[in-house]
């Protein structure tokens, strides 16, 4: 990737990236299915902080 691309990208459109509330939606649902409680999008920035150590 480029560091120009957008790791999650709409379907509308050439590299645009999702809206928060709709990276938000994911997340829950992912974290519902993992059994977790409710995660923000904050959680992820703090996870890829902690990946590059």
């Amino acid at each position: 990737m480029k560091m120009t691309d957008y790791l999650f990208t709409s379907r509308k459109g050439i590299n645009n990236p999702i809206t928060r509330i709709q990276a938000y939606r994911l997340l829950n649902e992912v974290a519902s299915k993992m059994g977790l409680e409710e995660i923000g999008t904050h959680t992820l920035r703090k996870t890829f902080r902690l990946s590059l150590l």
